[in-house]
């Protein structure tokens, strides 16, 4: 019995160990998330968003809702200079 329970040992801390990598995996993924939400190209934006629902990231919530309203609102006057433009008049209907 003894035996068994030192050849079991190493296993369990080694499984235990599994554990701490991906707590700093997760400290990094924010970080970089951060980063990159912060960034001012499109292409760094999503690569944060990646990360962030990858992992999860509750801390990276309000930047990414933030980022997600402010797209909208540019795709909002986008469309509309491009109605302004096949209609000829102001972009509103």
């Amino acid at each position: 019995m003894t035996r068994l329970i030192l050849m079991a040992l190493p296993v369990a801390a080694a499984f235990a160990q599994q554990f701490e990598p991906f707590a700093a995996t997760e400290r990094q993924a924010s970080a970089k998330a951060t980063q990159l939400l912060q960034a001012p190209g499109y292409r760094e934006k999503a690569w944060g968003a990646y990360l962030a629902g990858k992992y999860h990231l509750q801390d990276q919530a309000a930047s990414l809702v933030s980022q997600l309203a402010a797209l909208r609102e540019f795709g909002r006057q986008h469309s509309a200079r491009r109605y302004a433009g096949v209609c000829g008049g102001s972009g509103d209907p």
